[in-house]
């Protein structure tokens, strides 16, 4: 599934692992094409990368939109520096958006999905990148559970530059609406 096919399906994102910002200030941008102004929450434990991502939040083209950044990591335990889903409340009144949540945690995967709780949803949508082959089983076998139907998504080389070269195994899995 393309981003650019599944962002107007959402009426708001959590953005697991913002890292520079590239997935976030995209969902704003299509948003924003779209007239939309829906809530982004972004979490990215890396105090440098927020600094700057809080930079670009007050240019002019993104005053007035819902973009939230926080300084954490997410997970299965809530602390100063963890954050749980579940701890996080639905929207009002309930199922009333349909969120689109990207993961991209370097091997947490399944951390996140404990902690997720209700959020974990048919309704939703979830966009995991998936670092080691072993986490592929229990993702999705923990969404599996509550209903959301999944496939995965090799990494395709790119027309004139190959395939990206990384020294981890990664695929994203994709929920199936």
């Amino acid at each position: 599934r393309r981003a650019g096919n599944t962002v107007p399906k959402a009426d708001a994102i959590f953005d697991i692992g913002v890292n520079d910002g590239y997935f976030t200030f995209g969902c704003l941008s299509a948003f924003r094409r779209q007239g939309r102004n829906c809530p982004i929450i972004g979490w990215e434990p890396e105090a440098p990368y927020i600094e700057r991502l809080n930079a670009h939040l007050g240019r002019p083209q993104c005053q007035g939109h819902q973009v939230k950044l926080i300084q954490k990591f997410v997970g299965d335990e809530s602390s100063d520096t963890c954050d749980r889903l579940r701890d996080i409340p639905q929207w009002e009144p309930a199922g009333s958006r349909r969120t689109l949540l990207k993961i991209d945690v370097e091997g947490a995967e399944v951390d996140v999905l404990r902690g997720a709780g209700d959020w974990i949803s048919p309704q939703n949508i979830f966009l995991i990148e998936v670092h080691a082959e072993d986490l592929i089983a229990p993702c999705r076998d923990m969404l599996a559970e509550k209903g959301v139907e999944t496939r995965m998504i090799e990494q395709s080389p790119h027309w004139l530059l190959g395939r990206e070269m990384r020294d981890i195994d990664n695929r994203w899995m994709v929920s199936v609406a």
